[in-house]
């Protein structure tokens, strides 16, 4: 019965494909077993979920629509993953690839955190816990701390350099994101990424290393404020869903 009603459901959706759509994975079972959501920007809706998330699954849906399906599409909106952008650039020849945005200061602030550990530790082998607990001080916002939180940090970035320039690199890197122009956003990016490159702080080229590669897709989101928050939505109430179910 369930099996047939689910049949109906998909007879009755329509067409599994948008102008503007949005491309994201969501762990489905333990271990590590994870699902493809396809999702419609404009309408909120569940397009389709597919198995995994590799290439070859994206590969086989976009195959099996019509070609005017994949010629109308006019925004692919998708995590920094690079399975979902080749296969975008493969069978979406009109469409914009978004790489979301929202990412970006995920990765700078895990860069933050690496680089407050690693001098955490170094300072604790000699004698000196300045950094003990200080974690979630170095990756709040300037907008919303408190004076004397502002205070503290300001006398920290004098005995925690390593930190204090990572985090300077993080928020610096967080402002490019109000760019208006293409152009500007994209020289301003690089200017970062080269100067992130030259500070000797690892864990914040990698992260900036990632950016550039996807550099294209995050413009692409960045300036006409084009986000994959729809496909993020769809993913945590499919969360919900499988907790209310208890698995």
């Amino acid at each position: 019965m369930m099996a047939r009603a689910v049949a109906r459901r998909f007879e009755r959706r329509g067409e599994t494909s948008s102008k503007r759509a949005g491309l994201d994975a969501t762990p489905f079972q333990k271990p590590y077993e994870w699902v493809t959501v396809l999702s419609d920007l404009v309408g909120r809706r569940l397009l389709t979920v597919l198995d995994g998330r590799t290439k070859e699954s994206a590969d086989a849906h976009f195959s099996a629509q019509a070609a005017h399906q994949r010629e109308s599409a006019e925004v692919e909106a998708m995590d920094l993953w690079r399975p979902y952008v080749d296969v975008a650039a493969r069978w979406l020849p009109n469409a914009a690839v978004c790489c979301g945005r929202v990412h970006v200061p995920k990765h700078l602030g895990e860069a933050v955190n690496t680089v407050c550990n690693e001098e955490g530790r170094r300072l604790r082998t000699e004698g000196d816990r300045t950094l003990v607990g200080t974690k979630y001080l170095w990756l709040e916002s300037p907008g919303s701390m408190l004076p004397a939180r502002s205070s503290l940090l300001a006398q920290l970035k004098g005995g925690c350099a390593r930190t204090g320039r990572t985090r300077a690199l993080k928020r610096s890197a967080s402002r490019l994101s109000n760019d208006i122009s293409v152009g500007w956003a994209r020289q301003a990016w690089l200017a970062c990424a080269a100067l992130a490159s030259r500070s000797k702080l690892e864990p914040m080229a990698r992260a900036t290393l990632i950016v550039r590669k996807h550099l294209d897709g995050i413009l692409n989101a960045v300036v006409p404020s084009a986000t994959n928050a729809a496909a993020e939505s769809m993913n945590t109430r499919i969360q919900r869903i499988k907790a209310m179910a208890s698995g």
